[in-house]
């Protein structure tokens, strides 16, 4: 076994997303707030930049990084709560 010569960072830099897409933190839950409408993206997302880009009258991608993680409809929200609903890559 050979250790890397590259230095590992001790942080990952912040997602930066283009100007068209909203940037929103997860909070400690995986939850982003956007205007009172909460959406759960996954725990494992805790404290990362999650982009919400607008596809239509209240739909949206959202994104992490390159990926489209789902897509959420404002109308479908319960409680101020909507879920993603994932598309399959086939």
């Amino acid at each position: 076994y050979q250790p890397s010569p590259r230095p590992f960072p001790e942080k990952l830099p912040e997602m930066t997303y283009p100007s068209h897409i909203e940037s929103l933190p997860a909070d400690s839950s995986g939850i982003i707030n956007r205007r009172g409408l909460r959406i759960y993206v996954g725990y494992v997302l805790k404290h990362q930049t999650i982009g919400l880009e607008q596809v239509g009258d209240g739909v949206w991608d959202v994104i992490f990084g390159p990926i489209i993680l789902g897509r959420v409809d404002v109308r479908d929200a319960t409680d101020g709560y909507v879920t993603l609903k994932v598309s399959s890559p086939m």
